[in-house]
């Protein structure tokens, strides 16, 4: 009756349904009854705390962390070397860098072309009123001897022509003197031109340079209107001896170089020829010289002023013969002796500043001291005969001496490499002459 009243209490309520045991089989015994499946309820999700930021130990040591190391900035090209080298490779990477280039077009050092031949004292007698005494300069080929290495020139070895002009004043003295007639006494000049190139060789490391003077002499012409044998006349050959330089950098630094060679002076200039009353002198040119030198070309840190350094020992490799005819005998010339030129040391040093510069053009001013000693003396020549007319002798006198002479000068370069410049020398002891005027011309290739 309960039943029925809860059932009619709820009129839509299903009767829960009674888990009902199994069928048996079909002619089997019936299975045992199983238990109810008993499923769990449902958990709620777990909630994971936050993390939370770990805290070190005071005993546990943090391990830094590693820092990215920062990109190293950006060198500019240099245009210099560091610290001087002589290796093969420093040498090489030099002439490879822009700093050769810019060494190739520091201007050259000045210098004063050479000396003048030794002295000659005479004593001639040429007849009655002709006799006559003096002292002149020997003649030689184109009017100067000795190459100066430093003239024209810098360490760094180039590709280059050029041509220099030398005006050498009162080149003497020139005295003569006839006994009871008159008297001479003057000074001569030589005006001189050099023309040259420079070629490299070795990837520029080496150079091969030529020089070919030639010399315009004013002779000594004493007593013009005397007799045939009384007068007093020279000949000095135009064309001189002919130079051979070879240059080699041996070392090179910031801005700078240092080089050596060898410089060969071969005697292609004729002999030289003085007449003084009846006597024809002649003055051979035999001798090849050979001068060793260093020198060393560097820009200063500023890049505007900078400085060059010659030193040379000039060397003969034998003497030159000395012989003397008689116009008023028949007999041919014969030889009296051998002159030997001394051993000399040529220093030149220069210095300069680049004094404006624009598109176009840079002005440079030079300056320079030249030192010439010679490093030992030379014989004494005598030549003593009897002339037609009486005794006649000849003394060829060495110019053993210490000379120091100053340059100053402009240089001034075109942007394509063409340059020209003038100078002065004067000397400062022993004068060899009493001025010297020099313009050159050059251009690099």
């Amino acid at each position: 009756m309960l039943a029925g009243v809860c059932a009619a209490q709820t009129p839509n309520a299903q009767p829960t349904p009674t888990p009902s045991a199994p069928a048996a089989p079909a002619g089997g015994t019936p299975l045992a009854p199983q238990p109810p499946i008993v499923r769990p309820a449902p958990q709620p999700p777990s909630v994971r705390p936050a993390p939370r930021p770990p805290v070190a130990s005071p005993a546990t040591p943090v391990a830094p962390v590693p820092q990215q190391p920062a990109p190293a900035p950006v060198q500019p090209v240099s245009t210099s070397t560091s610290a001087s080298s002589t290796s093969a490779d420093a040498i090489a990477e030099f002439l490879s860098s822009p700093v050769r280039r810019y060494v190739d077009r520091m201007p050259e050092m000045l210098g004063d072309f050479g000396v003048p031949g030794p002295l000659f004292v005479f004593d001639d007698d040429g007849g009655i009123g002709s006799s006559m005494t003096g002292v002149v300069n020997a003649p030689v080929a184109s009017g100067m001897q000795r190459v100066r290495i430093g003239d024209f020139n810098q360490a760094l070895p180039r590709d280059r022509i050029f041509a220099s002009y030398h005006h050498f004043h009162n080149v003497g003295p020139v005295a003569v003197e006839m006994a009871d007639v008159s008297s001479s006494a003057r000074s001569f000049s030589v005006n001189r031109w050099v023309v040259g190139a420079e070629s490299t060789f070795e990837d520029g490391r080496s150079s091969i340079e030529a020089r070919l003077p030639l010399g315009f002499v004013d002779g000594v012409d004493a007593f013009p209107g005397a007799s045939s044998f009384g007068r007093v006349s020279s000949h000095q050959p135009l064309v001189g001896n002919l130079s051979l330089i070879l240059k080699r950098i041996g070392a090179v630094g910031d801005l700078g170089v240092l080089s050596y060679g060898l410089g060969l002076e071969l005697p292609t200039g004729g002999d030289g020829r003085l007449r003084t009353g009846t006597s024809v002198y002649e003055f051979g040119n035999d001798v090849v010289h050979l001068s060793p030198f260093v020198a060393v070309s560097k820009f200063h840190q500023d890049r505007v002023w900078f400085g060059h350094g010659f030193f040379q020992v000039d060397v003969p490799l034998g003497s030159e013969p000395l012989a003397v005819a008689d116009l008023a005998l028949p007999a041919p010339s014969a030889v009296f002796g051998h002159y030997t030129d001394p051993v000399r040391l040529l220093a030149d040093l220069g210095i300069g500043r680049q004094l404006a510069t624009n598109r176009d053009w840079t002005l440079s001013a030079l300056g320079g001291l030249h030192l010439a000693s010679d490093l030992a003396s030379s014989p004494t020549v005598i030549s003593s005969r009897a002339g037609a007319f009486g005794p006649v002798s000849g003394v060829v006198v060495g110019r053993q001496a210490t000379s120091l002479n100053s340059s100053f000068g402009f240089h001034l370069r075109h942007r394509n490499n063409w340059y020209a410049r003038c100078a002065t020398s004067l000397p400062l002891s022993h004068r060899y002459f009493d001025s010297e005027l020099i313009f050159q011309l050059g251009r690099n290739y």
